[in-house]
């Protein structure tokens, strides 16, 4: 075949493709968007978590991380509130990936759970666990081309499943983007359970608290959940980003009640400027000193009335006292 006739081969079938109609499988036109009749966001959780998406709660050890994004999964499948929020589950199904605790541990934990918080047991049918840090990804990959729609995905924790370097945006970002494409394919949202850098309970919250960098930036999401300062049984559930958010949900916690070290229950006037979780030591030390002193007065039941304290939050006060006077005798 002369140079010629190539030519003219190629042009043919060039004119023959361009006759084809050309389908954008993927791509959608923005006059469908900008006709849409939808006026508001798709919750699963009413103005904090999108029906899809990913989001990251990172926090301390021992915060109650764990137990409080069980007890969404279970109030998901129930269409029950959680804690103070709304839930409008379509598929009223939840998948719980556990790294950290194992079978053993939640069938010790899980019952107590459901009984501290009233939970029709009949639902948790519908919550699945895996106990696993390998494969994930091929794992939800699975279980989602069942054809089984899921509301919502929590991965506990994240770093049993990061094997890369998490101070490197790029890596993070990239191993997200497979979780970002497989919520967007089946319409779902995962939550990642995560932990903050050391020290940050000394720290206002911020999205920069979080231990290693890129996640919360790939994240719709970011939560840091932590102690209060003075009161051992609260915590602070504070929303350090969010995408079309309230922007009064920024500023102040949700404070909730973890009395029963089983269940969390939100109280709602007792949330905090996230500037007020942090104390300088010299308060904490005057606010000790005070407890001390009363309880050597009176006794430690009369101080948890007259200051307003749990037991365990005047003893740990006692204590600390005690030694800061062991170290001034020094």
């Amino acid at each position: 075949m002369n140079r010629d006739q190539a030519v003219k081969n190629l042009l043919e079938r060039q004119t023959a493709h361009s006759k084809k109609p050309v389908k954008f499988k993927k791509w959608i036109p923005a006059f469908k968007m900008a006709s849409s009749k939808q006026t508001s966001f798709n919750w699963l959780v009413d103005g904090l978590f999108p029906r899809t998406g990913l989001a990251v709660v990172y926090g301390s050890p021992d915060t109650g991380k764990s137990t409080l994004l069980r007890q969404l999964c279970l109030c998901v499948v129930a269409s029950n509130h959680w804690i103070g929020f709304k839930t409008f589950p379509q598929h009223k199904r939840t998948a719980y990936i556990s790294t950290e605790d194992d079978k053993e541990s939640l069938n010790v934990m899980l019952p107590k759970q459901v009984e501290a918080m009233g939970y029709d047991k009949v639902h948790s049918h519908n919550v699945h666990f895996l106990f696993q840090a390998g494969d994930v990804l091929k794992e939800l990959t699975t279980l989602l081309e069942t054809g089984h729609k899921f509301d919502l995905i929590v991965i506990d924790c994240f770093s049993d499943i990061f094997t890369l370097n998490n101070s490197q945006a790029n890596q993070v970002r990239v191993f997200l983007s497979n979780f970002h494409d497989l919520v967007r394919e089946y319409e779902t949202l995962i939550i990642f359970n995560h932990h903050s850098k050391k020290e940050t309970e000394n720290k206002i919250p911020h999205k920069n608290n979080v231990s290693g960098v890129g996640i919360v930036s790939k994240s719709r999401i970011a939560i840091e959940f932590r102690k209060d300062p003075l009161e051992s049984h609260k915590r602070h559930l504070c929303v350090v980003k969010g995408n079309y958010l309230k922007d009064d949900m920024k500023v102040d916690s949700f404070c909730l009640d973890f009395s029963s070290g089983f269940h969390f229950k939100f109280l709602k006037d007792d949330g905090k400027p996230f500037e007020s979780l942090v104390l300088e030591p010299e308060e904490r030390e005057i606010i000790d000193e005070n407890i001390y002193n009363y309880v050597e007065a009176h006794s430690q039941k009369e101080a948890e009335v007259y200051f307003e304290k749990s037991q365990p939050t005047i003893s740990r006060a006692c204590k600390r006292h005690k030694e800061t006077l062991l170290r001034r005798k020094e």
